[in-house]
């Protein structure tokens, strides 16, 4: 009789709630959370690529109209030169007299990785 008991009781379905994740549930969440982290890497690593890149760039443009602050305040002769700054900067500049009172200025500064090189160009005319 015990027997006939227990395997009726072993048929009947629980009633009650079951609680927690299937193991389905937890694999794609865990999934989910992996995507966005490496999301969040990827962005993060873009964005020190675009900081350093518009710090060179910054730091170029500020050799470029040093320079040319430099000769507009100097004596109206030509003149050309090269020079290394920090971020690997290398600036190459001109000065010539396109009429005894005006000296036309290039200054060309070449920035970047080796991967990638950028340059900052400022061309003017200074009265002399």
């Amino acid at each position: 009789m015990h027997s006939h008991i227990r395997s009726r009781l072993s048929r009947r379905p629980s009633r009650r709630p079951k609680h927690g994740f299937t193991l389905i549930e937890v694999l794609v969440a865990i999934i989910f959370l992996h995507v966005g982290l490496l999301s969040l890497v990827a962005a993060s690593a873009m964005l020190v690529r675009r900081m350093t890149g518009m710090r060179a760039e910054a730091a170029a443009l500020e050799a470029a109209t040093q320079r040319l602050e430099a000769l507009a305040a100097g004596p109206c002769v030509a003149s050309a030169g090269t020079a290394a700054g920090p971020l690997g900067l290398r600036e190459e500049w001109s000065a010539r007299l396109i009429s005894p009172a005006t000296l036309s200025v290039h200054d060309s500064v070449v920035f970047g990785t080796p991967f990638e090189r950028r340059a900052v160009v400022l061309r003017t005319a200074i009265a002399c």
